[in-house]
């Protein structure tokens, strides 16, 4: 919002328009009409997208990809010279690695296409390109192919800098200069007044106001990653024993503690000025662990190999072991892998049925008596929890649900990501 302010005017922001911050590791993006800011978003593609493909296709380290990629934006015809991790030396033109790096920027601009699409609805009447990732060749142009817009309607942030801003130093029209010119204008000109404060972990945190902010907003805002707000399970165990799979689930994650101002609260809870705000992190399940004498028994008295060789039953497995026993005829004890997640094995305590996305679910009950709450479907909705990149929605019974929120029989459940269901995603993926 802060690039928004120096870019674009606020006697032009009647119109519907689109500032697009593309950074290193995200894309900022923010949309304004009839004269304020109606939203933004953040898409996880930037201009480190550019620097791996670099790495990867010409065997380079991160500092020499860095390198070129900044100087992407020189003359067509210039040679560059350079090193890849072989010490090999190579050389080539700056048209030579643009267009190795097409696929890549054409990738970009349709996931900021994309997103600008979720955000604003539809097309906006322009769109202005801010930070150091807009000076990629071709990128302008693809954004506006992926909108249908008209090319001359999609520019480089720049061209109303000097309205607000003057230096004798810097070429301010740079759209690499958005972002903390926007923040100096913002400050200078008292742009920043309609901003409120909250504490967040007793520490002040100044946000712009644009509109309701609820909670997700506040954490994200401030360096918060999805990981912090959703947990995650931890990673999973597979195998093979005497030639059958064998699939072991890792400890599902402890959700994290959300307190507004002393209160139990959720990711969707709205935040006003003046509000006190007690995080911590969700923290990740256990990694699954067996050893071999935790799969055969530790009475097993026959000979076992592991990937070819002798083993003892103390040894600990890892994902991917080939095991065999003497006999071959050991009893698979665990879970075998599945298409979608499935409930552990059943355990004393009491089950719980309930319907999770349209779909009864039958969960056994936990050995320590424990009821079950929404966080614990979190494994079985089929959302990739690493790589979340859109806000989840959870409700139970049609009414929004909170992680600590406790489950009842019969319970109708939906867990959803972005505007489509776990279910309707994970089909898409497949």
């Amino acid at each position: 919002i802060a690039a928004l302010n120096a870019a674009i005017p606020g006697d032009i922001r009647l119109l519907n328009l689109v500032l697009v911050d593309i950074g290193a590791g995200t894309s900022d993006i923010a949309a304004c009409r009839d004269g304020s800011v109606v939203g933004y978003t953040m898409a996880t593609v930037a201009g480190d997208e550019v620097t791996e493909t670099l790495m990867r296709e010409l065997l380079l380290d991160f500092r020499t990809g860095e390198t070129l990629k900044m100087a992407l934006s020189g003359d067509p015809g210039e040679k560059l010279s350079f090193s890849d991790i072989l010490s090999l030396p190579r050389e080539m033109t700056v048209a030579q690695l643009n267009e190795l790096l097409e696929p890549t920027v054409t990738a970009l601009a349709r996931e900021l296409a994309n997103r600008i699409l979720d955000l604003n609805g539809r097309a906006p009447s322009a769109v202005f390109l801010a930070g150091g990732g807009c000076k990629l060749h071709g990128l302008r142009e693809k954004v506006a192919e992926e909108l249908k817009m008209d090319p001359a309607r999609v520019a480089t942030a720049g061209n109303h800098f000097e309205r607000n801003a003057y230096s004798e130093d810097y070429d301010i029209n740079d759209p690499e200069y958005a972002t903390p010119l926007g923040i100096a204008i913002s400050a200078g000109l008292g742009l920043i007044n309609d901003s409120y404060l909250i504490l967040l972990n007793g520490t002040p945190a100044k946000l712009f106001r644009s509109g309701v902010l609820v909670m997700r907003d506040i954490l994200l805002t401030n360096g918060y990653r999805y990981a912090d707000l959703m947990g995650r399970t931890g990673a999973n165990l597979s195998f093979t024993l005497n030639g059958e799979r064998q699939f072991v689930r890792g400890g599902l994650a402890v959700p994290p503690v959300i307190l507004l101002n002393g209160v139990l609260a959720g990711l969707t809870d709205v935040v006003h000025a003046g509000d006190a705000i007690e995080f911590s992190p969700a923290r990740p399940g256990r990694d699954a662990a067996r050893t071999l004498g935790e799969i055969l028994g530790h009475d097993f008295q026959g000979r076992v190999t592991v990937n070819g060789a002798l083993a003892s039953l103390e040894e600990p497995i890892h994902t991917g072991d080939d095991i065999w026993t003497e006999t071959g005829t050991i009893p698979a004890p665990r879970q075998e892998a599945a298409p979608a997640p499935q409930p552990p094995a059943p355990a004393p305590g009491k089950p719980l049925q309930l319907r999770l996305n349209g779909t009864e679910l039958l969960l056994p009950g936990k050995k320590n008596g424990d009821p079950y709450y929404l966080m614990d479907l979190l494994e079985y909705s089929g959302l990739d929890l690493e790589h979340l990149d859109r806000p989840v929605d959870m409700r139970v019974n049609d009414a929004p649900g909170q992680f600590s929120q406790m489950l009842s029989d019969g319970d109708n459940v939906q867990i959803s990501f972005g505007r489509q269901t776990a279910r309707t995603e994970k089909a898409k993926q497949s």
